[in-house]
């Protein structure tokens, strides 16, 4: 399969998982909905970047703008499912029956808002700039393929090579592997075995120290909202804060360690995929 079958058997899947949740009846949309919609965005995102650099007369922007807003309104929705599920699995939420609550009220809010967003207006727009992406597809070609996964790669194996990574370094990291992987499938590339389930494991700590970070961020704002608090429940907000802060500090650690383990994910990333013969078929 060649680049541009397997880039267009790709969006074509994409779009249509994506059209298929949008016209989901409110009822029937599902916690776990959210995030597939989210996924299936991101991939969709990471499509239209390749896209972007092979395609010099492409933009972006322009194509990924008519669903940026529903994913930022996705991702308001499931921060606070992410928010709630956590809270519940500390034996002292039982003390934060505002605060839960307000997290719930919150919630049904946010969903409002974005099922307000769904509408026949937004799939019709959909689907008319998902036939305007077709033509670029075409226009990808091997040498560029290339070029824009080795820079992407470059980028995390810098990553890789700091000592300690901080912050805003993991965030960076994980949007860049999760778009690594994203491209690495939609172009039918094929897996390598143990080295993918070490960096799904790696993927999965990252995505458990973003979640946390999330959450604790979202505590945060509401115990300096005092306000808006109750004394004793602003009390347990701070220990559960607490205690997420460590949880966080020790997922960073096992973050760097796993990085710097025997290479192994280096090697995932590290000139595997340059020779593009491993396609069965050319151009």
């Amino acid at each position: 399969m060649n680049i541009k079958t397997a880039l267009k058997r790709d969006f074509i899947k994409r779009t249509v998982a994506l059209d298929s949740l949008l016209k989901k009846p409110v009822k029937k949309f599902t916690v776990e909905n959210f995030h597939q919609l989210r996924v299936e965005i991101k991939k969709i995102n990471a499509l239209l970047k390749l896209l972007n650099f092979c395609a010099k007369d492409f933009k972006r922007k322009k194509h990924f703008k008519t669903i940026k807003s529903v994913f930022k309104q996705a991702g308001k929705v499931r921060e606070l499912q992410l928010e709630e599920a956590a809270l519940k699995n500390y034996a002292v939420y039982q003390g934060l029956k505002s605060y839960m609550k307000n997290l719930k009220r919150m919630r049904k809010k946010e969903k409002k808002v974005f099922f307000s967003m769904v509408n026949n207006k937004l799939t019709s727009e959909l689907k008319k700039y998902n036939k305007a992406v077709l033509p670029f597809i075409l226009k990808v070609n091997e040498k560029d393929t290339i070029s824009f996964l080795n820079k992407k790669r470059s980028k995390i194996e810098m990553l890789f090579n700091e000592k300690d990574l901080k912050l805003e370094q993991v965030h960076e990291l994980r949007k860049l592997i999760k778009e690594y992987y994203h491209d690495w499938k939609s172009l039918n590339l094929p897996e390598p075995g143990e080295l993918l389930k070490l960096a799904d494991a790696f993927q999965d700590l990252l995505g458990k120290w973003h979640d946390s970070i999330i959450i604790k961020d979202h505590l945060n704002e509401a115990i300096n909202d005092i306000k808006k608090m109750k004394p004793e429940e602003t009390g347990q907000l701070k220990r559960i804060k607490k205690w997420l802060t460590a949880d966080c500090d020790l997922m960073l650690k096992k973050i760097n360690t796993a990085i710097h383990v025997k290479g192994a994910l280096q090697n995932l990333f590290r000139g595997h995929y340059e020779n593009f013969s491993v396609w069965n078929g050319s151009e």
